[in-house]
């Protein structure tokens, strides 16, 4: 589904991402592990095409994400931020971010129509945060887990084959995380959306998903399969991040 073969990126002359090979497959919810600096956002970005890359490919689908235009990437592809602000327009109403969700990934000239409220108000209640009865409300009066819980609604108004989360608990309380959480847990699996996400909380790493890929200095250090994980313990997966060289996780 997502592949990443030898990928080197960088900035200027500082490598983050050292031939590092990944593949996802489809339906696969993998969360990506790894010390600050080991190439994580790094690889988020070089996949959203934010980044070039000076050697390797990515394809998507089978279909080189370097051959899709902009528009085609945002449709394809969602990300979620650990910045609560990021994916909002915080001056416009819910309905309106909403709005702005439905149209995503479209070609200009985006023509906005008649709104499905029952829609709208039916995705927003999915997070069980009462947002469907708030459509008028400014997202900047939204606290920051309800806000993370729009925009991950907003990132999947378009079904995308990819489904890119940075860290979106991590700004959170500890209960509005848990809560963020298992909605994300929910919506992956419900609709079978590839999900990679990048994680420090190794709990849920552990709970969640059914990979583990753990980076160290840009590329693959060591990973756990679907069955290796069942099993798994924290303080196995803390050994591992210690062997491999990971200590501030």
């Amino acid at each position: 589904m997502l592949t990443l073969n030898n990928i080197t990126a960088g900035y200027g002359s500082r490598t983050i991402l050292n031939q590092l090979t990944l593949t996802i497959n489809h339906g696969e919810f993998v969360h990506l592990l790894g010390e600050n600096g080991a190439g994580k956002s790094t690889l988020f970005s070089t996949v959203l095409g934010k980044l070039s890359h000076s050697s390797g490919s990515i394809h998507l689908d089978g279909k080189s994400t370097s051959a899709l235009s902009a528009k085609e990437l945002a449709r394809d592809i969602a990300y979620v931020s650990q910045n609560t602000l990021h994916g909002t327009v915080g001056d416009f109403t819910i309905q309106e971010n909403m709005e702005m969700a439905l149209l995503r990934g479209r070609a200009a000239p985006l023509v906005f129509r008649k709104p499905d409220i029952n829609h709208i108000k039916h995705q927003l209640s999915l997070c069980e945060l009462g947002l469907e009865n708030r459509l008028s409300t400014k997202v900047s009066d939204l606290s920051g887990g309800q806000r993370q819980a729009l925009s991950l609604i907003m990132a999947l108004q378009q079904m995308p084959k990819l489904l890119l989360l940075d860290e979106h608990t991590s700004a959170l309380d500890p209960n509005t995380a848990t809560r963020i959480m298992a909605l994300t847990h929910s919506m992956v699996t419900q609709h079978n959306i590839t999900c990679v996400m990048i994680t420090h909380n190794l709990q849920e790493a552990i709970q969640y998903g059914n990979r583990i890929v753990i980076l160290h200095e840009g590329t693959v250090a060591k990973e756990f399969d679907e069955k290796q994980k069942t099993t798994l313990t924290h303080h196995q997966l803390i050994d591992a991040l210690l062997n491999i060289g990971v200590f501030s996780c």
